[in-house]
């Protein structure tokens, strides 16, 4: 998971996380999130854009043992 990370963090320097919308319930949480960022580095075989990008997501977890 680090690896995949610190590819990330190489290839938009200037990465942001913003969450957007949080519910929490019956021991799951969903969490929607907005990632920003502009292209400065290689990503995969994609050379530099310089293009600044906005990826919407939305991460489910489970919790347990209030964690």
């Amino acid at each position: 998971m680090a690896r995949l990370l610190s590819t990330y963090w190489t290839a938009f320097p200037d990465l942001t996380l913003q969450e957007i919308d949080r519910i929490v319930g019956d021991g799951r949480a969903s969490v929607r999130w907005i990632a920003r960022g502009t292209h400065l580095g290689h990503l995969l075989n994609i050379p530099p854009t310089r293009r600044q990008i906005a990826a919407h997501s939305i991460s489910m977890m489970t919790i347990e043992n209030g964690l």
